[in-house]
C-alpha cells in the first residue's frame, strides 16, 4: 500500500502503473519479483511472484537487432553470436555506438549464455 492507501504493483522494487501491460522482453536474464498489494475494507493482502528470465541465443539476436546499432556493428555482433563466440560479441557490443542500456543488456545476456 502506498502513502495514499492505494493498491500497488512493483516489479523488482520499482512501481508499475496498475493496468499497464508489462513488456517481459525488456527484462534482463535472471531473477525478478512482482509484488501486488490490494486494500479493501477487510485489510491489505499482498501477493509476491518470483520468476526467472532465461537467456537464449534467439533472444540475444533480437536484442542486437533492436539496439539500433549500425548495420556493420549489428553484423559483427550477430556473426560472433552465430559462431557461439560470446566473448567476441561482448567485445563488439562494448565498441558499438548504442545506448548504455542496450549495451548492458546485450553484455548481460551474452555473459549468461557464456557460463
Amino acid at each position: 500500500m502506498d502513502a495514499n492507501g492505494a493498491d500497488t504493483v512493483t516489479l523488482d522494487g520499482r512501481p508499475v502503473t496498475i493496468g499497464t501491460a508489462l513488456d517481459l522482453t525488456a527484462l534482463a536474464a535472471g531473477g525478478h519479483r512482482l509484488t501486488v498489494s490490494v486494500t479493501d475494507t477487510g485489510g491489505t493482502a499482498t501477493a509476491k511472484l518470483s520468476f526467472i528470465i532465461a537467456a537464449f541465443r534467439i533472444g540475444l539476436a533480437e536484442l542486437v537487432l533492436r539496439a539500433h546499432a549500425s548495420s556493420k556493428e549489428s553484423a559483427k555482433m550477430l556473426s560472433a553470436l552465430g559462431a557461439g563466440d560470446y566473448r567476441g560479441l561482448i567485445k563488439e557490443a562494448k565498441k558499438a555506438r548504442i545506448s548504455a542500456d542496450w549495451r548492458d543488456r546485450i553484455i548481460q545476456e551474452a555473459d549468461a549464455l557464456r557460463h
